[in-house]
């Protein structure tokens, strides 16, 4: 892995890239484009299977409360 690919997607939505060419995200994986989030080897760069799977499911949980919050309103 030696990064996310900056030109195709990631370049038309304006997604913010990190140092270590992984997506920037905040504390709830949200990107800086609204309603785009992002996780695994993309934010994290390369990790261990059982990391990548409590990333994903606190990423998903993450998403479901933002869904839940747009739905109340």
């Amino acid at each position: 892995f030696t990064g996310v690919e900056k030109n195709g997607l990631v370049e038309q939505l304006g997604i913010q890239i990190g140092p270590r060419s992984t997506l920037s995200v905040d504390g709830s994986f949200a990107t800086n484009r609204e309603g785009v989030f992002a996780g695994g080897d993309a934010v994290s760069g390369p990790s261990l299977v059982v990391r990548a799977l409590k990333s994903g499911k606190d990423m998903a949980a993450c998403i479901d409360n933002r869904l839940k919050k747009i739905i109340r309103h």
